[in-house]
């Protein structure tokens, strides 16, 4: 697993890179080559749609064809993009988040020209930032048990059925430290009138330096199992000082 955090690391600068060299008109990042492993392109994808806000695609080139993961945002339904470029694809699928298609290498800039066309279309005058969309305002003291498993009857939860979101206004950061490879992760201690959990904000390590004693928060609830206990601990998806309800620290 860390082999595969370090590769993804390496090849997802890498994709910025040939996206750079490279730029489409347009809000469209796309990456293509040999190098990216079947794999892992997705993932890769992944990271550059939630760093940049925009759709992604990384694409391995192969012998006679390329085969290309797509990521995208709410705003732009990659399959139906895609869909409209079927006649030069060798097969494609997915839903309007994610997606993968294969096409002949002959073929691959007028596919990259439509879909970047496509990007600019649907997305000029949009202000591309990301949003959330919370499910409930909820006490830090009100999370019990009993929530969690009111949480899993939803399941399966994905693409369509998205996990609640939760938000509490000013919950007491008491405790914060890096975690995981090169400190790319926080560990939180939060505390609301008494009642204390542990928070984990991954790909939030940066941003160490903007928490505040006193936070808004969003999360998920998720359960933590370690040495043999099992705890209640909240996914931070988002924070902001709660001093300062219009300056957010996101994920990316």
């Amino acid at each position: 697993n860390r082999l595969r955090r370090d590769k993804t690391q390496q090849l997802t600068a890498r994709a910025e890179e040939i996206a750079a060299q490279h730029p489409l008109d347009g809000p469209l990042i796309f990456a293509v080559h040999q190098d990216f492993p079947s794999g892992i392109v997705g993932l890769i994808a992944s990271r550059l749609q939630e760093k940049h806000y925009r759709p992604a695609i990384v694409a391995k080139v192969n012998e006679d064809e390329i085969v290309g993961s797509c990521r995208s945002i709410p705003e732009f339904h990659i399959t139906e993009a895609l869909d409209r470029c079927q006649d030069i694809l060798v097969k494609h699928g997915g839903h309007a988040a994610a997606a993968g298609f294969t096409v002949k290498r002959e073929n691959l800039e007028d596919l990259k020209q439509r879909l970047s066309n496509l990007a600019m279309e649907q997305l000029e005058g949009i202000n591309l930032i990301p949003t959330l969309n919370v499910d409930a305002e909820l006490a830090i003291r009100d999370i019990i048990w009993e929530v969690k498993e009111t949480m899993d009857m939803l399941e399966p939860c994905g693409y369509g059925n998205p996990t609640p979101l939760f938000f509490s206004p000013s919950v007491h950061i008491y405790h914060r430290r890096k975690i995981g490879n090169d400190g790319a992760h926080l560990k939180l201690l939060l505390d609301q009138d008494g009642r204390t959990f542990d928070g984990i904000a991954f790909r939030m390590g940066n941003k160490e330096s903007l928490i505040e004693e006193c936070m808004d928060i969003v999360y998920l609830l998720q359960v933590n199992e370690w040495n043999g206990q099992t705890s209640m601990q909240l996914n931070i998806q988002d924070m902001r000082p709660a001093s300062r309800p219009s300056v957010t620290i996101s994920l990316g």
